[in-house]
């Protein structure tokens, strides 16, 4: 069995990889015995499993998924297939509100664990799931790590942290500051960064309330953390709070000439286009970003995802 192939798969397999997705019929060629017991204890086996669980669900669907090309690619499927299946089948009887997904850092090896939610929008919010475009973002972050280095860092709308924590394993002598308004959305992130270890990077990574809307807000973060870039992933998806979006962007590039990122997921073009406009109407532009394909870090590209800047018009 392919090693190289056999950790994409592993890596996809923790972080909730669409199952479909995961290319297990080239893995799976000219399999032997030995080979599908190294697969199940890497994939269904992980410690990672065990200590902080994926969705059972997902279990269930991955094991069946293997066992139907295993059968199609060989006589003979290891019993233990079989028997792991009727293991998950019992566990996803039980009802998760709350899943991991670890995610393999390639940089420095590490994982970068989180906890999220099973649903789409838990108490009004849909900032308890990981987003495409945060994953792409991670990708984005991986190939401009020197921008980074010795920054102060905000992140708007961080949700559950994935790519602050990711961007602490990564940059050097950095000060990131993860900030969102939902009560429930800041504990979830508080809770993630307790679980990630910085590593070695002389880095600071905390959360903070912030209200796009509120001054009192704004000027403490003027007062205590002023800004060389902020960034934030899947915030463009409400029209109600773009211009509320779009002056406080504002706000921050006035007060430092910062650098602000935008890792955004086109699901709808209009709405898209609305946003642009709003900027304009505040006086802002954008530039596109190289956007860099899967390589560090695996999402779901079945929708457009555009990374670009934004800075006052000249």
């Amino acid at each position: 069995m392919d090693l190289d192939k056999l950790a994409v798969v592993q890596a996809q397999f923790l972080c909730g990889y669409p199952v479909k997705k995961i290319n297990l019929e080239s893995l799976f060629q000219n399999i032997s015995w030995e080979s599908q017991q190294i697969f199940l204890k890497e994939t269904i086996g992980h410690s990672l499993i065990i200590s902080k669980p994926i969705s059972y669900a997902y279990l269930v669907a991955f094991l069946r998924e293997a066992i139907q090309v295993l059968e199609q690619k060989t006589q003979e499927v290891h019993d233990d297939f079989y028997t792991e299946f009727l293991r998950v089948q019992q566990l996803a009887s039980v009802d998760q509100t709350q899943v991991y997904k670890h995610y393999r850092v390639a940089l420095n090896n590490a994982i970068v664990s989180v906890r999220e939610t099973t649903r789409l929008i838990t108490d009004g919010t849909t900032g308890l799931r990981t987003w495409p475009a945060s994953l792409a973002l991670c990708e984005w972050f991986t190939h401009n790590l020197s921008k980074f280095s010795g920054k102060t860092v905000i992140e708007l709308g961080a949700g559950i942290g994935m790519a602050g924590i990711v961007l602490a394993q990564i940059a050097n002598n950095c000060k990131i500051l993860l900030t969102d308004f939902h009560e429930r959305v800041l504990n979830f992130l508080i809770e993630n960064i307790k679980e990630n270890s910085l590593g070695s990077n002389n880095n600071s990574l905390q959360a903070i309330p912030f209200d796009w809307t509120s001054e009192e807000d704004l000027e403490k973060i003027r007062r205590d953390h002023t800004p060389d870039i902020v960034y934030a992933a899947d915030v463009v998806y409400d029209s109600e709070i773009f211009p509320a979006l779009c002056r406080v962007l504002k706000n921050f590039i006035k007060m430092n000439n910062c650098d602000v990122i935008l890792s955004c997921t086109v699901r709808n073009e209009i709405t898209f286009q609305d946003f642009i406009s709003k900027l304009d109407d505040e006086d802002l532009s954008i530039s596109l970003e190289k956007f860099y394909e899967a390589n560090n870090f695996y999402w779901d590209n079945s929708c457009e995802i555009k990374i670009f800047s934004v800075r006052l018009k000249n």
